[in-house]
């Protein structure tokens, strides 16, 4: 039987299509995030009356939640970056990672993107501060150090966000989960795969508690 492009290079093409649900279900929040007064504020305002844009708001509830989105996609992307590694380690449990191919890979996927998105965020905030007039209060820093720091997907650790783009925080958690996956595959080839769901659970519970204090 002949096999589709998608299917020779072993992807799946309901992942993708999650994937891109997910991502526009964030896309979603945050249009909701900027244009609804919230849940409590349009029922003090309208609570039952029949009018369509109260219950067009009331129908957008669920969005919400549509944060959730955005570890959905790191879940599938974590499933889709060891697929493959995956299946090596299944036919030959000796099976190496191709480190240099893989982190080239990689970087072509997200890089690029990531600092064009950087500097038009710069460019744009400059143009919106200078030649606007008008300020946010996510607009803040726009120091070279910080700059630096995002290009090094170091944003949220060793300085803030750059810019009015503050959702830059996920690329670089992806560009982490990239560096981090040659050291998991040693340990699930070495070890097997519940040491590597031990570890990946101990550093996002020590992030979580960390977050909260």
């Amino acid at each position: 039987m002949h096999q589709s492009k998608s299917a020779q290079l072993g992807r799946v093409e309901a992942i993708d299509a999650l994937r891109g649900l997910a991502a526009f279900v964030v896309v979603l929040y945050h249009a909701r995030d900027l244009l609804w007064v919230g849940t409590s504020e349009m029922f003090r305002r309208y609570r039952f009356q029949p009018r369509l844009e109260a219950w067009l708001g009331y129908l957008t509830g669920p969005l919400s939640l549509g944060w959730l989105g955005v570890t959905l996609f790191f879940v599938l992307s974590g499933y889709c970056i060891h697929r493959r590694g995956a299946q090596r380690l299944a036919d030959n449990p000796q099976a190496g990672l191709d480190f240099p191919r893989f982190a080239r890979r990689r970087f072509w996927r997200i890089y690029p993107t990531y600092a064009a998105a950087l500097l038009l965020t710069g460019l744009i905030d400059w143009y919106v501060l200078k030649m606007v007039g008008y300020r946010d209060v996510w607009m803040d820093d726009h120091r070279w150090t910080t700059l630096l720091a995002s290009f090094a997907g170091l944003q949220g650790f060793a300085a803030p966000t750059y810019g009015s783009n503050g959702v830059f925080w996920t690329l670089a958690m992806e560009i982490h989960l990239y560096l981090a996956y040659p050291v998991l595959f040693w340990i699930s080839k070495r070890y097997g795969a519940v040491p590597v769901l031990i570890v990946t659970f101990s550093i996002s519970a020590t992030f979580a508690v960390a977050d909260i204090l």
